[in-house]
C-alpha cells in the first residue's frame, strides 16, 4: 500500500495507492502528515500514543533534563513574574501543568471524588 500526502486545490490530501481519499482531505500538510504516519503505523501493528508529541533536543539537553528528573527537589510549573514577587501559578505536584497542557485529559469531578 502506497500512501502520500499531496496538495488539494488549498488544502492537503492523503493519497492511497494514487487515490485520493475524500474524508482525509486537510488544511494542514502538517495534520495531513500526522494522519499519514498513524495510518502507516496502525498497517504495522504498532501503537500510537496521540498524547505526547515528540520533540527534538540534542544530545546536552537530554543529560540536563535527567540530571533533574533525578533531582526530587525540582519539579516544573507555571510561574507569574508579572509582579515585584514571582508566584507559581500552577505546579506539577498536583498535575496542574499537564492539565493544562493536555486539556483532552482532563476528568472533572464532583466534590466527593
Amino acid at each position: 500500500m502506497k500512501i502520500e500526502v499531496k496538495e488539494v486545490v488549498c488544502d492537503w490530501g492523503i493519497f492511497i495507492n494514487g487515490e485520493l481519499s475524500k474524508d482525509l482531505i486537510f488544511n494542514s500538510k502538517a495534520n495531513a502528515e500526522e494522519v499519514k504516519r498513524i495510518i502507516e503505523l496502525d498497517i504495522e501493528n504498532k501503537r500510537f500514543d496521540s498524547v505526547h508529541q515528540k520533540v527534538n533536543i540534542t544530545k546536552g539537553e537530554d543529560r540536563m533534563l535527567n540530571q533533574f528528573r533525578k533531582a526530587s527537589f525540582i519539579d516544573v510549573g507555571i510561574v507569574d513574574y508579572s509582579g515585584t514577587v514571582p508566584q507559581v501559578l500552577l505546579s506539577n505536584e498536583t498535575r496542574l501543568v499537564d492539565a493544562y497542557l493536555y486539556p483532552e485529559l482532563v476528568k472533572v469531578l464532583d466534590e466527593k471524588g
